[in-house]
């Protein structure tokens, strides 16, 4: 058997994300999606996912899951025989991105999660001159949906204000 594919996803991401991966690559290998919850830094996700992975393996990461990657990259080259990132970059944050972020984690540690995803969501939809239209197909979806009675998913409700 080829050998296992690990894959860790982005915040705010469940496993649907890598569906079609998981349903292709499996009948080959063994697929593990390993979470990355805990820990405060980029390096203790990395710790806490290497310290429950085979010996060997191939690993792609997506946004967040792909900073992870790249650490279990740096920290066990010998562990990883094949590597991926998808929506990642080995760049350090500008100092706009770091104060984005920043007034994130304070919103999420008051509460406010529902208001990080929901803007996460709808700026990571589309791109620059895309985004008006794109939003605007979002709303017109979302008000045409039912979920805007009142559910708590953030991502519709936002489309639906």
């Amino acid at each position: 058997m080829t050998e296992p594919l690990v894959l860790l996803m982005g915040k705010f991401c469940d496993p649907l994300l890598f569906e079609a991966q998981i349903s292709e690559f499996s009948r080959t290998r063994m697929v593990i999606v390993a979470p990355i919850f805990y820990g405060d830094r980029v390096t203790d996700y990395a710790q806490d996912v290497l310290a429950q992975l085979p010996p060997k393996f191939a690993i792609l990461g997506h946004d967040l899951g792909g900073f992870v990657a790249m650490e279990i990259l740096r920290k066990a080259p010998e562990r990883v025989l094949r590597f991926g990132v998808m929506s990642s970059n080995a760049m350090a944050d500008t100092p706009q991105d770091a104060a984005v972020r920043e007034n994130d984690i304070i919103l999420i540690r008051s509460g406010r999660i529902k208001e990080v995803v929901a803007d996460e969501a709808m700026k990571s939809l589309a791109h620059r001159v895309e985004r008006n239209f794109t939003m605007g197909h979002l709303r017109t979806m979302a008000a045409a949906s039912p979920r805007c009675d009142g559910g708590d998913d953030p991502v519709f409700q936002a489309s639906c204000d």
